[in-house]
């Protein structure tokens, strides 16, 4: 069996610090999965740490959203609400 890389899939960071595949991330997500994941409209941040990689995240800040200290580490600055990794050329 092939080792997957990072740069191979797509993984979610939710607030409460569960990680996860992202369902199709093997397919390509499209944008209406990550739309679906995220809650609504989302930003890309670029993990400069990680070549490769970017997160995305909620575009919008309220108060429904709960911190998310994980992603944030990985970023290091404040996110609020679930988090998707992937490579760069993943992005739909």
């Amino acid at each position: 069996m092939k080792q997957e890389r990072a740069q191979d899939s797509a993984f979610v960071i939710r607030p409460d610090g569960r990680i996860h595949d992202l369902q199709r991330a093997r397919t390509l997500p499209t944008t209406r999965e990550i739309t679906r994941t995220l809650g609504g409209p989302w930003e890309v941040i670029d993990l400069e740490n990680r070549q490769g990689l970017v997160m995305l995240t909620a575009a919008y800040t309220d108060d429904s959203l709960e911190y998310n200290g994980q992603a944030s580490k990985l970023v290091k600055r404040p996110v609020e609400g679930t988090a998707v990794v992937l490579a760069k050329r993943l992005l739909p």
